[in-house]
């Protein structure tokens, strides 16, 4: 079975140019998905496109990019596919990663994987610096509780929420930060909304 997966972000935008390309391609039938990048594959239709899919099946996609809300998601697909003996064919990237893949299918996976770990590398290391200067400074280190991160006044009183917004401005996941700093990812999300609103007003 070849299935094809085609997704934008948009209302203003559409599907109708990956078509051709991907009916060319031996398209058996092409899911389409209007939703933002920020959904994990996990929460979009596109699960349920590799729910269909088997041993020895073809996954086409327009582009890899169109798999993930990020690297580590994209990656996250890919690692869930091969997994399942099915093989990814990208018609931008022109490369076929899986078990029907190519030479170049397999070292473009390898490289976008070696990259993922070392941007995790790369957060961890700024983590433990973070948490190293904020001990220096006698600051106060995870298991904070009380009124998720406010006073009863609504001002924030967290001693992590500073650092954390900034972990996650250099690129840091959330889950991964949530951790570090010993909050909820709620709390984080609520945060990085917070902020969000701030800059717009600003």
């Amino acid at each position: 079975m070849i299935l094809a997966y085609a997704r934008v972000s948009t209302a203003l935008q559409n599907t109708e140019k990956f078509r051709p390309a991907l009916q060319e391609a031996g398209a058996e039938e092409i899911i389409e998905e209007q939703v933002t990048g920020k959904k994990s594959w996990k929460r979009r239709e596109l699960a349920g496109v590799l729910d269909r899919l088997s041993k020895g099946d073809i996954l086409l996609t327009p582009e890899l990019t169109r798999l993930g809300r990020d690297l580590f998601d994209m990656l996250d697909f890919v690692k869930h596919a091969r997994e399942k003996g099915v093989t990814i064919r990208s018609l931008k990237d022109n490369l076929n990663i899986g078990p029907l893949g190519d030479a170049a299918g397999e070292l473009q996976f390898h490289m976008m994987a070696a990259l993922a770990q070392f941007e995790r590398s790369r957060l961890s290391e700024r983590t433990k610096e973070g948490l190293e200067r904020a001990r220096a400074q006698g600051k106060q280190l995870g298991g904070y509780r009380g009124h998720a991160g406010r006073d009863l006044g609504g001002r924030n009183t967290h001693p992590h929420k500073n650092a954390a917004l900034k972990a996650i401005a250099n690129g840091g996941t959330v889950s991964g930060t949530a951790r570090a700093y010993g909050i909820t990812r709620t709390t984080l999300y609520r945060w990085l909304r917070e902020s969000a609103s701030c800059n717009k007003t600003t």
